[in-house]
């Protein structure tokens, strides 16, 4: 008592407060023996962690931990502690979980030789759980899906991380230790944060919302966006999609639309980001009824004897439009439009042939294919996102629904047409 008076200025508060500080001092650090020294050093500038009557208390070693250590008494660390009031002192005070937390990340170094703590690797604490739920290294590994030699290598590394063994290692298996028990409590814990984690996330997935102006066009937007954007909005039902239908193209990049699904070249310019889908193969289709009456070519030199159906305006620049002018040269032209939607019309009601994309052409029960695509009538198709959004988690989120489902139609068509 009398050396802690010439130490600390001799009133009984502070050796009270000393004494609670040590046990603090201990729950904070871990140390078995640690005695707690005050410098009498006052409003000192605390920064943040500024109190009124707060003082810095450094922390000594004691005992066999100060002799292993070189040197009787070298300060490790200072924490802040409150003493304002005589108010007891809270292990869960900012000020302790700060130095406990600051503890546990950092190894001693240049003082506390001998016993520095490595970094901790989380994802070694989901070997722990395992072993310590199956009784064994063999049934944890198999229950993870990995080679025993995995768990036993990480728990080695763990336990050499920590600077103690976690397992008592038995012929009947593995069993804890008291230390490798508290680990397992935590480990569950970190085990429900990331669970409950997931379900947040997941959650916050299924309630996106937002706005999405998605421009195509008439063709695929009847084909392939009116049956998608049904299963989006199942999921998604707070994002609304406004739907552009316009053969001309719409310009991203100042904004008047946010996503576009075309049939074309490479896209160029600024500010969007392109993703190819499967590419659109094009074939000469005419109704059954033009079949039966009139027959069908069966290859590219005899389309010049049957009646045709041009494109004009933009679709004439299309693949197929292009393909279908130059076979068809000298052929009787009965009809020109300029929407697709209207060439599956007049080819329904028999008024000749025309070109179309297998995905628009073989959706429709009243055409027939006059022959399969050539190898060199295909048109790349595009999903096209303004740059500025991309990353907006309701357009992500809808962007890679179309893709999915655009791919899924194509390949269920390709796998039928085989069957």
């Amino acid at each position: 008592m009398d050396a802690h008076r010439s130490e600390f200025g001799g009133t009984p508060h502070h050796l009270g407060r000393v004494a609670e500080v040590e046990r603090i001092a201990h729950i904070a650090f871990g140390q078995g023996d640690i005695h707690v020294s005050e410098t009498l050093r006052r409003g000192a500038d605390l920064g943040q962690s500024r109190l009124a009557g707060a003082r810095p208390i450094g922390c000594r070693l004691g005992g066999a931990a100060r002799g292993q250590h070189q040197g009787r008494g070298q300060r490790v660390k200072s924490v802040t502690l409150p003493t304002h009031n005589n108010s007891p002192l809270d292990t869960q005070a900012p000020q302790i979980v700060a130095v406990r937390e600051r503890w546990n990340a950092r190894p001693c170094t240049h003082i506390l030789r001998g016993c520095s703590i490595g970094p901790v690797d989380w994802g070694d604490l989901r070997y722990v759980l395992a072993v310590a739920r199956a009784g064994s290294a063999l049934r944890a590994a198999q229950q993870l899906g990995v080679n025993q030699t995995t768990v036993l290598r990480r728990l080695e590394a763990l336990e050499a991380a920590l600077g103690v063994p976690l397992f008592e290692r038995r012929r009947s298996g593995h069993k804890l230790t008291p230390v490798g028990e508290r680990v397992v409590r935590t480990a569950e814990c970190v085990e429900r944060e990331v669970q409950d984690l997931m379900s947040a996330l997941d959650a916050h997935r299924r309630s996106l919302s937002g706005s999405i102006r998605l421009t195509t066009s008439e063709s695929l937007a009847a084909r392939l966006i009116a049956p998608c954007l049904r299963s989006f909005q199942e999921r998604h039902p707070d994002v609304t999609v406004e739907l552009l239908v316009a053969d001309e193209r719409l310009d991203l990049a100042r904004g008047e639309a946010d996503v576009a699904l075309r049939a074309s070249s490479t896209p160029q310019g600024a500010g969007v980001v392109a993703r190819r889908l499967p590419d659109a193969p094009w074939t000469i289709y005419c109704s059954r009824a033009y079949a039966a009456e009139r027959g069908m070519p069966r290859s590219r030199e005899e389309i010049a004897q049957y009646d045709v159906i041009r494109m004009e305006g933009r679709m004439a620049r299309l693949e197929g439009s292009r393909w279908l002018a130059e076979a068809a040269a000298g052929a009787p032209i009965r009809c020109r439009s300029n929407s697709l939607t209207n060439l599956v019309s007049n080819l329904k009601a028999g008024l000749g042939l025309g070109a179309l994309p297998t995905i628009i052409g073989d959706a429709e029960s009243d055409l027939v294919r006059c022959f399969p695509p050539p190898p060199e009538l295909t048109s790349q198709m595009w999903l096209i996102v303004r740059e500025e959004i991309k990353d907006h988690a309701h357009v992500r989120a809808f962007a890679d629904h179309v893709a999915t489902y655009i791919r899924r139609i194509v390949a269920e068509a390709d796998s039928a047409r085989q069957a």
